[in-house]
């Protein structure tokens, strides 16, 4: 829902900028409970109480309009369109083997002293195989972009939308992604790939990046803003998983129904302007006997074929990989 344009312009404390009402203020949710009336008119001749929901539907914003009935400047009258971001850092995870997407912004602003956003991206690793003598599954890419900024002082543009999307890993094809969309229809997309299953001798590949931007204002392409690493290929049969620094590879498996050996096991911790940090550990599968394995954890990390039996469940959790995490931090 959107509101018709009011032409009643204010000065948007939140975003810098000049803006009609119609951007300030929440649609009246239909059917619902109406403000006083307020005398100002639409070209309709509807008065703004009929387009607007009142300020006991949500919250009210904290600047004055300049527009006021009976000395009561009109902020009292209705609630806020647009709401802060009061979570500065998050982590996004998901259940290994499903994609979790969702929007993390939407017609929101900054909390004040911060202008940028910077994201921490994982793809899923992929799956091994309960097969004997094949590779191991690829691990999941890596993205960190930081200072996208959330106005461009240039063009006077905001974001306006960001969704997001962590990949489930093991069999899923999709990368974990984020994408951001401006007021003037450029878009931001970030896709750290996953890792592919195995299903031959040679370790399956690991996951891509992919990035693009029509935003003129942020090059994707400069490394100082973009870091991109693609994930390790498994380990063909006989040979460990590896690491590219982010995500663990899964090993492959030998004549004997084991693995190779453990992949390394990586852990980075990220800290953050608001004073939270994040550690995320990969950690590829393996096993040498019965009694001497690695299951897979933490995040884009791939599985390994293995041909033989594992106490408990622990047979599926060398096998099957885990999804990636999706991380935003402000600054």
């Amino acid at each position: 829902m959107s509101n018709p344009t009011t032409n009643f312009i204010t000065y948007n404390q939140n975003t810098g900028e000049y803006e009609d009402l119609s951007g300030i203020f929440k649609p009246l949710t239909s059917g619902g409970t109406k403000a006083p009336i307020t005398g100002f008119t639409i070209s309709t001749g509807s008065d703004l109480n009929t387009i607007f929901d009142p300020s006991t539907n949500g919250i009210i914003i904290t600047y004055n309009t300049g527009f006021t009935v009976n000395g009561i400047d009109l902020r009292y009258f209705f609630a806020a369109y647009k709401t802060e971001l009061t979570t500065t850092s998050y982590s996004f995870t998901t259940q290994s083997g499903t994609n979790r997407s969702g929007t993390m912004f939407n017609n929101n602003y900054l909390p004040q002293g911060y202008n940028y956003f910077n994201f921490i991206i994982y793809g899923g690793g992929g799956n091994g195989t309960p097969t004997i003598n094949r590779g191991g599954g690829g691990s999941g890419a890596f993205i960190k972009a930081i200072n996208i900024p959330y106005k461009d002082n240039t063009s006077g543009t905001i974001i306006t939308n960001i969704t997001f999307l962590v990949a489930g890993g093991q069999t899923m094809t999709e990368g974990s992604n984020i994408t951001i969309k401006y007021t003037n229809g450029s878009t931001i997309l970030l896709t750290a790939g996953t890792g592919t299953p195995s299903y031959s001798t040679v370790g399956a590949p690991g996951g891509s990046t992919t990035v693009s931007s029509t935003a003129n204002f942020y090059d994707v392409n400069n490394t100082s803003l973009v870091t991109r690493v693609n994930g390790n290929s498994g380990g063909s049969n006989g040979n460990n998983g590896t690491s590219n620094g982010y995500t663990s590879s899964g090993s492959g498996g030998n004549t004997s129904g084991y693995t190779a050996g453990f992949p390394p096991t990586v852990s980075n911790t990220f800290n953050f302007p608001d004073g939270n940090s994040f550690t995320v550990t990969s950690r590829g599968g393996g096993a040498s006997s019965s009694s001497n394995y690695h299951v897979v954890t933490g995040s884009g990390a791939g599985g390994s074929c293995l041909y033989n039996t594992l106490p408990g469940d622990n047979e599926v959790n060398v096998i099957f990989a885990v999804g990636g995490n999706v991380i935003y931090y402000l600054s």
